[in-house]
């Protein structure tokens, strides 16, 4: 009962919070595309995930194997296309990391080839 006395008190102060939260949802800062280049530096995250591989390379801590049973009808085939076609629209499905002069960094392959294993 207090609460919806002091929600009630409060009524049009809530709603102005709440519109000022909206209107600076709407007006965002895009973020700029990054300039071409061969190689980018990691991102704070992906130096952490670095270093950790480092520290124990057999750790699949971030390795998320799985299956999927279907059952009935299944195009195959398409399933490869749909997944070639996602990894092709988003760079960051395609980032690979190499070493250069000793420091990790990344490179955006063009084309990724990947196998997806099926048995029937």
């Amino acid at each position: 009962s207090q609460i919806i006395d002091e929600l009630t008190v409060r009524r049009s102060e809530i709603i102005d919070f709440f519109c000022a939260v909206k209107s600076k949802k709407e007006s965002f800062v895009p973020i700029s595309k990054a300039p071409l280049s061969r190689y980018y530096p990691l991102s704070s995250a992906q130096q952490r995930m670095y270093f950790l591989y480092e520290f124990d390379k057999a750790g699949t801590t971030y390795n998320m194997p799985m299956f999927l049973k279907v059952e009935g009808d299944f195009d195959f085939s398409q399933l490869e296309r749909t997944f070639r076609k996602l990894v092709g629209h988003h760079e960051s499905l395609r980032t690979l990391f190499e070493l250069q002069e000793g420091n990790p960094v990344q490179r955006l392959a063009d084309e990724v080839i990947f196998p997806i294993e099926y048995s029937t």
